[in-house]
């Protein structure tokens, strides 16, 4: 069965630096390499200190959509509007403690909010259920706005 046939659109890459999250994992030129092999859309989560140094390698590679953390951006406004300047589509992801308001004034420029229901950087967690109102807050912040929600398990 094809990725189309299963119902894919979308390869989402986990982005590691193992400095934000201890552990290593996809960079651009594993994008970039991958991206001649399906026809989808690639979205980078950069689970990274400093994102803005990475940015535009993940756009080049062919990534259609960069989330960064809210809490690894000096500046978050400039981080998402740069992303949009390059062509690409801007996300934010929250930490499980990082309130949702922190994209209250970013909202005009997001294109996807990934929720963190984990702890970023290992896999096999535990679901965190405290995790379901910030859902719906982020829900209720973004009504009006064409923006997705994504929730990382």
């Amino acid at each position: 069965m094809s990725h189309m046939q299963a119902g894919l659109h979308l390869l989402h890459g986990a982005v590691m630096d193992g400095v934000f999250v201890p552990n290593l994992a996809c960079g651009p030129d594993v994008v970039a390499a991958a991206r001649s092999l399906v026809d989808l859309e690639f979205e980078a989560h950069l689970m990274v200190v400093d994102p803005d140094r990475l940015v535009d390698r993940y756009v080049e590679a062919g990534c259609s959509t960069v989330l960064v953390h809210a809490e690894a951006c000096d500046h978050l406004h400039r981080t998402l509007s740069h992303i949009a300047e390059l062509g690409a589509t801007p996300g934010v992801a929250l930490n499980p403690h990082t309130p949702a308001d922190v994209i209250r004034h970013v909202r005009d420029l997001l294109g996807v909010v990934l929720v963190m229901t984990v702890n970023p950087g290992f896999g096999g967690q535990s679901y965190i259920e405290a995790m379901e109102p910030k859902v719906a807050e982020v829900a209720a912040m973004l009504d009006g706005y064409d923006c997705a929600i994504e929730v990382d398990l």
